[in-house]
């Protein structure tokens, strides 16, 4: 994270424009201890940016719920297939070709 990033003085509480301006990262881990912290407490104290935080959250659980599904095993299996033979296809064209 860059200087531009990080805001200048860790220090002081966070306030509700950082707060909403980090929360993504923050949401994912992505910026350090010391400004975890400060929005970790800043979400807890303030009513309007923990419910937006924890509807984030919740929306992201929904997402990650609806994306774990795996195609069948039947289709998988096509797609292998597909892929092997694809490949192989590849290696004798490439092959006579001089690659």
């Amino acid at each position: 994270m860059s200087a531009s990033q990080t805001p200048n003085n860790s220090a002081q509480p966070c306030s509700c424009s950082e707060a909403l301006r980090y929360l993504d990262r923050f949401l994912d881990h992505e910026v350090d201890a010391e400004l975890t912290d400060r929005l970790a407490q800043h979400v807890t104290d303030c009513p309007h940016c923990g419910r937006l935080a924890d509807a984030e959250r919740h929306l992201r659980a929904i997402i990650r719920s609806r994306c774990a599904e795996q195609a069948p095993p039947q289709l998988r299996e096509r797609i292998r297939m597909s892929l092997s033979v694809s490949c192989t296809e590849f290696k004798i064209s490439g092959s006579s070709s001089g690659f």
